[in-house]
């Protein structure tokens, strides 16, 4: 079970991570701290910028994709635990 939460919490808390990073990067390219992105702040670089923050949606469904994969990686583990500890009493 700990593995479990300790691979879910690292999923989402690095997704979570990544995604406040992207934003503060955009956000670099507000000039004038309005929100809004005027002709003169658009350039290529902020188009990069907006690209990264709206287009993964890995990030956005992580903590649905972080719990099946954790559910998967603990289980095997709990298997093979079993499975070891098995062999050990026979």
């Amino acid at each position: 079970m700990t593995l479990f939460f300790t691979l879910y919490l690292l999923i989402v808390v690095g997704a979570a991570y990544s995604d406040i990073s992207l934003k503060l990067n955009l956000q670099s390219f507000d000039l004038d701290g309005n929100g809004f992105f005027t002709k003169n702040e658009i350039t290529d670089e902020q188009k990069m910028a907006m690209n990264k923050v709206i287009s993964d949606v890995g990030r956005n469904l992580s903590f649905i994709t972080g719990l099946i994969f954790s559910a998967i990686i603990a289980s095997f583990a709990f298997i093979v635990g079993k499975t070891i500890e098995h062999f050990k009493k026979g």
